[in-house]
């Protein structure tokens, strides 16, 4: 049984998992299936049949038992090494992974045990529809002996792309999220690696704030769909802000002084999530590590308020913030997965 997870990439986004994965789509979304067009993510187009392009990954080999239920990989003190594959058409042939072990992100080498951990690796595909295999290799970071642990495999489509604020100032259709997750059972206590890429660093804390008819109108304007209250607390939802406003595509900033973010997330109580902040595809550390660990409560909205230094950034930075669910299993009805905030372009005055 080969696991497959593939997504669809519209202007606006409709995920499709297939396999031993679940069927997700987003509503009010047109589905199209054998169309080869392939337009740019810029371009209006009134029929809103536009596709950019399809991406599948999944492991090559993976184990199962006699159910056909998928076995976890091991972790025995060496190096996981999981068989890995990503097949793409159209636009969506530039993809990079980011992998997260129980949410928290795992620096990982990509075919050869030699090569340097990093926490993103990429790949430029050079055909439609053909399977290019690959192997990642990592020292889990997460768990103790005895644990399973859930490692999950998350592609983001056109990482290289940054608006040039000319032709293009927003990612468009650019940098979606599709993750898969599978199990690894933790037989050996866990040896963190050697050295590890140099990250950006921000202050962080978390406080929460009550829900008001405001913020649901937000909602409902930010997603283009009314929002109520039994809406809300089905199901959940976020909000980047960046210096007091709502962000979703760029922002100018100062060369010197503090960048203040507010990532606001809530609605379904009860959730537990691991956000992490990303500044170019690598994780933005805290004095709590990397990842703040929140629970969505009942009628609040949990606050991640970060500052960030302007000094470490260039003069263009990719900003972006993944939250992780830890705890999805239990709503076995309801379908939680990681989610990404759209890419935000961060540059500097004379840029």
């Amino acid at each position: 049984m080969k696991r497959i997870t593939e997504i669809v990439l519209f202007l606006l986004l409709l995920t499709l998992s297939t396999g031993c994965s679940i069927k997700k789509e987003l509503p009010d979304q047109p589905v199209i299936s054998d169309s080869k067009d392939v337009k740019n993510p810029f371009e209006s187009d009134d029929s809103n049949t536009t596709i950019m392009g399809a991406i599948s990954h999944g492991p090559t080999s993976p184990k199962v038992d006699e159910n056909k239920k998928l076995l976890p990989w091991v972790y025995n003190g060496q190096d996981v090494e999981l068989d890995y594959y990503v097949s793409a058409s159209g636009q969506a042939k530039n993809v990079g992974f980011l992998l997260f072990a129980d949410g928290v992100p795992q620096p990982y080498k990509v075919n050869s045990n030699d090569a340097p951990y990093e926490y993103m690796h990429t790949f430029a595909l050079k055909e439609d529809d053909v399977e290019f295999p690959l192997s990642f290799y990592f020292l889990p970071i997460s768990g103790k002996k005895g644990d399973l642990v859930n490692i999950t495999v998350a592609s983001i489509y056109n990482p290289g792309f940054q608006p040039d604020m000319k032709e293009t100032t927003s990612y468009g259709g650019y940098q979606v999220l599709l993750p898969a997750s599978y199990p690894l059972s933790i037989e050996a206590d866990p040896v963190l690696p050697d050295s590890l890429p140099d990250m950006i660093n921000e202050t962080a804390y978390i406080t929460n704030e009550p829900v008001t008819n405001s913020l649901l109108e937000t909602l409902s304007n930010s997603g283009l769909r009314d929002i109520d209250v039994d809406t809300f607390n089905r199901e959940v939802f976020d909000l980047m802000y960046i210096d007091g406003d709502i962000r979703s595509d760029n922002y100018q900033v100062n060369s010197k002084g503090k960048l203040h973010v507010t990532y606001k997330l809530c609605g379904h109580s009860g959730l537990k999530y691991r956000t992490t902040f990303y500044i170019n595809h690598q994780p933005v550390s805290n004095s709590n590590g990397v990842s703040l660990d929140t629970v969505i409560e009942k009628g609040l909205v949990t606050l991640i308020d970060a500052e960030i230094d302007l000094e470490q950034l260039g003069n263009v930075s990719t900003f972006y913030a993944i939250s992780v669910p830890q705890n999805a299993k239990d709503y076995p009805d309801e379908i939680f997965e990681p989610r990404k905030t759209q890419s935000i372009l961060l540059y500097k005055k004379g840029e």
